[in-house]
This record gives C-alpha cells, sequence and structure tokens, in this order.
C-alpha cells in the first residue's frame, strides 16, 4: 500500500522488511527454522550495462563543478530528536528516532506539485568496521520525487532521487539532502531513468541504490557543491551548477542490470521494455532489487538484496562485496544459495521518522 495520502510513519513495516534481510544473516539451518525462509539455488548475475564514468565525473570537476565533502553536507538542515509519529510497534520495543524538520516531514507526492517520500535506510555502522564514518555514526536515507496524476496508470510520476545524510546525536540531528545526478562530459544532468530509490545499502565509500531491477552505484568520495540552489535545471551552464534546488549533489559511478539479457555498455538491453520498474515473476522472472542491506558476519562481506512481492516469495539473494565494495567489475555473480521470504512488501517501509541504530 503506497503512502499516497496519509504521512503517519510506517516504522512497523520498516521493520518487518529490516528483519527479513537480517534473518539472511544467520547460519542457514538456524535462519530456516527460525524464520520461515526456504532456501533455493540462486543463479544470478549484475551486468554493468554503462562505461568507465571516471573520466566523466573529472571533466565535470575540470569545467568547474565544485568538490565537498560528507561532512560538509551536515548541518544543511536540522530535524527533531524523538519520535513525532506513532509507531505501531509495541511500546515494551522502546522504539527511537530522529525526524526530519517540518517542510521534509510534510512533503508527499499527493501536494499539488508532488514531493519527496522517503524509501531506504542505511547505516554507517554497516558501512565500516567501527561503525563510523568521517569518525561519526551517520545515516543515509533514499528518496524518490513524485507526482501524483489522477486517472493515469502507474498513479504516480516518479521524476528525480536523492540520498540524505544525517547525523543524530541524541540531543541535536542535523542532515543534508545530496540529488543524485549522471555526469557526462565536463557536465552533468538527471539520472538517465528516473528512480523510485526502493533501497539503499552502505559500504565503504559506497552508496548502492535500488531501482527495481537497476543497481545504481555512489561514491560518498565524489560529492559537488552546486553554486545555484534557485534553479530546477541540473547542469553546469555559464559557470553556474544547479541540480534541481539541491545544494549538493552525487555523480553515478556505475550503473548495473539484474536483466538476464543485458550486454555490458549496451543500455538498451538493460531492461525489460526499456524500464528498470520492469521486473519480478510477472516480467520473465527477472530479479528485482528492492531492500537493501549489507552482511558483514562472513569473511566476504555481501550486499544483501530482497524483493518487494505482494505475496510470499520473495527472493533474498546475496552479492559479494569483494569486487562491488571498491571496483566496477563487468559482471558479479550471486552466491548460490538464496532464500524466499514468506513476508510480502519487505521494502515498503515510508520512514518518516527514522529510526536509530546500535
Amino acid at each position: 500500500m503506497k503512502l499516497m495520502f496519509g504521512r503517519r510513519s510506517r516504522l512497523a513495516q520498516l521493520a518487518l522488511g529490516v528483519a527479513v534481510a537480517a534473518s539472511v544473516l544467520l547460519p542457514v539451518q538456524s535462519a530456516q527454522a527460525a524464520s520461515g525462509l526456504d532456501p533455493f539455488t540462486a543463479n544470478f548475475k549484475l551486468t554493468r550495462v554503462d562505461g568507465d564514468k571516471t573520466n566523466l565525473i573529472t571533466s565535470a570537476e575540470a569545467a568547474g563543478v565544485a568538490k565537498a565533502s560528507v561532512t560538509d553536507v551536515l548541518g544543511t538542515r536540522t530535524g527533531r530528536p524523538g519520535l513525532c509519529h506513532a509507531t505501531g510497534l509495541n511500546g515494551a520495543l522502546k522504539p527511537d528516532g530522529f525526524c526530519w524538520d517540518d517542510e521534509d516531514d510534510r512533503s508527499n507526492y499527493a501536494d499539488d506539485a508532488g514531493g519527496w517520500m522517503p524509501q531506504g535506510f542505511a547505516g554507517s555502522h554497516a558501512a565500516t568496521a567501527d561503525g563510523l564514518y568521517a569518525g561519526r555514526s551517520l545515516t543515509a536515507t533514499s528518496w524518490y520525487h513524485g507526482t501524483y496524476v489522477s486517472g493515469r496508470t502507474p498513479t504516480t510520476v516518479e521524476d528525480y532521487a536523492r540520498v540524505s545524510i544525517a547525523e543524530s546525536t541524541g540531543g541535536q540531528v542535523k542532515y543534508g539532502h545530496i540529488a543524485l545526478v549522471e555526469p557526462v562530459n565536463g557536465n552533468f544532468k538527471p539520472l538517465e531513468y528516473p528512480s523510485h530509490s526502493d533501497g539503499v545499502a552502505w559500504y565503504g565509500n559506497r552508496l548502492f541504490v535500488a531501482n527495481g531491477a537497476e543497481l545504481q552505484v555512489f561514491d560518498l568520495t565524489r560529492i559537488w557543491r552546486m553554486n545555484d540552489t534557485t534553479s530546477a535545471l541540473t547542469r553546469l551552464a555559464a559557470g553556474k551548477t544547479s541540480a534541481r534546488f539541491h545544494l549538493w549533489a552525487m555523480p553515478l559511478v556505475a550503473r548495473y542490470s539484474t536483466v538476464s539479457t543485458a550486454a555490458v555498455d549496451n543500455i538498451s538491453t538493460a531492461y525489460v521494455n526499456n524500464s528498470p520498474r520492469a521486473c519480478g515473476p510477472a516480467v520473465r522472472d527477472e530479479l528485482c532489487l528492492s531492500s537493501l542491506s549489507v552482511d558483514r558476519s562472513g569473511a566476504t562481506p555481501a550486499l544483501v538484496s530482497v524483493e518487494n512481492r505482494n505475496g510470499a516469495g520473495a527472493r533474498i539473494v546475496r552479492w559479494p562485496l569483494s569486487a562491488l565494495g571498491a571496483g566496477t567489475p563487468t559482471t558479479v555473480a550471486s552466491e548460490t544459495t538464496g532464500y524466499t521470504s514468506p513476508v510480502c512488501g519487505a521494502s515498503r517501509a515510508r520512514p518518516r521518522t527514522a529510526p536509530t541504530t546500535t
């Protein structure tokens, strides 16, 4: 169920989705017995479908795009400590978290001009061995900007994506929004495909953002500062850099597809009907990436993806981070054991109130 007109927190659903993803971190027998997860033989592949973007990113910076850091982003906006919405969770669990500022808390795609919808949630606790990034305990949240159109199918036009980096110290909440953009020679533009930003995972300097059959890779060491926040355009022109009213932007490093027919450096083959959102059992059984998390429990850290399905049978797949965590390999094969989940709607959280992590 999409959060269309209500603005209540969906932390209960968020906790459920996180629990599903976390359950695969247990030994196989324990996970199966405790959660009802059914193992299956996984034979999936992530195929890189774009060319090397290193020179494109460098050329944009050489053309005048100013570099920034994660710590620069913090403090752009001020949130509120504590929960500002009912969670639906048992009070005995003592849920805690923080809230966005009032503008972000109220933003909704059913507003007349559309609005921002939070989707995935990750933290530096999984990004690094000590749980800190730049010496801080931080969180990352993915959002999409959508506009509700009555009588249209689908009813929501998704036209932009961003991530927010936040620091909550208990008494103070500071955060900033980073527009997700795509580098081109000496410039940058909106992402090639509209993104729903279903899920986000954080590993080292990398942020992984799920968009249906698409996995987008971003590098937190390549954050840009815009000098024009009044423009709805996303580009460098006449010395002005803008990213649809955002102060910060981050260029795409690599794009992968789970579609079995995807060809390297041939993006036209990467998605069914040219849409990253076309995936799942009803579409040639192509694997969807919805909820994302990082598992550090084994010798080789893994990226864990969970499908969002209306019923049981969502596939949980693990991807080794040995190469994907720092490089941009041509292909990445999944681990051979996957799981199906009895839980539906694993990524349908809308965390208006962000949970804290420990």
